[in-house]
């Protein structure tokens, strides 16, 4: 007997379209040194937004978002990292997330640590320089 369902759509069914969430979780890996002292880290995070052309007028394909309805932007975040840091802390970025329809606000951007490692100090002697000039 052949399977009738598709296993994508019985998880939606369930919990909802995983691609189209508001809320944006990501994972920042550190050191254990990086971790007990405090560093700064630098990612792209990708987020998504309605497209403002789209949304007045839905029977409208634009150029902007190829008639899709979103548009996905790209941003650089520099996150401070505070001495004595535990693993699997979230740092939590309100309204930095995806939008998913209009009349909703946007979700937020959720950072959790990852240590791993050992505890030596793995800075280059520049970012060790940086670091003493905060």
């Amino acid at each position: 007997m052949k399977n009738e369902y598709d296993l994508e759509e019985v998880f939606e069914y369930f919990f909802g379209d995983f691609k189209t969430s508001k809320n944006k979780i990501l994972t920042c890996k550190i050191t254990k040194y990086e971790g007990r002292y405090g560093c700064s880290k630098s990612f792209t995070v990708n987020t998504t937004t309605i497209c403002p052309r789209c949304k007045i007028d839905k029977s409208v394909k634009c150029k902007k978002c190829n008639g899709k309805g979103d548009i996905c932007k790209e941003r650089t975040i520099l996150i401070n990292i505070p001495p004595k840091t535990k693993n699997k802390t979230r740092f939590v970025f309100k309204g930095e997330g995806n939008q998913t329809s209009s009349e909703e606000e946007r979700g937020d951007l959720i950072i959790e640590i990852s240590i791993y490692g050992t505890n030596k100090d793995t800075r280059t002697p520049i970012e060790k320089v940086q670091q003493l000039l905060r």
